[in-house]
């Protein structure tokens, strides 16, 4: 392994560090602008920076580390909560299982046509 392939994994790191949809709400944890306390998620900035749209700023986005923000953690009420018992559990999990080797198939035969 040479600096090179040390290099190449750590931006393959910071690139998966941006997890955040456009448009999703995001807290501000660290920083100058922590005190605004929110924003939106406006895309990313570079490899650890983010495009923020600080809630209560005079610009219309700032470029923040994405150290800095965290997603916001929507409350669930009571009447969205979704109770299942462990027989549909399993008959979930049994259909995602179906799903997934269906999906593998498929690319498997895509493949082969690509040929």
């Amino acid at each position: 392994m040479d600096v090179s392939d040390i290099i190449t994994c750590r931006v393959i790191i910071k690139m998966k560090n941006h997890r955040h949809a456009v448009g999703d709400e995001i807290a501000i944890v660290a920083g100058v602008y922590k005190k605004c306390g929110r924003g939106t998620y406006l895309g990313p900035a570079g490899l650890i920076s983010a495009s923020i749209r600080v809630i209560g700023d005079t610009k219309d986005k700032r470029s923040l580390r994405l150290s800095s923000i965290k997603p916001v953690m929507k409350n669930v009420d009571d009447d969205e909560a979704v109770v299942l018992t462990k027989e549909e559990c399993v008959s979930l999990l049994e259909e995602i299982s179906h799903l997934s080797d269906s999906l593998q198939q498929l690319q498997l035969k895509v493949e082969k046509m690509g040929k």
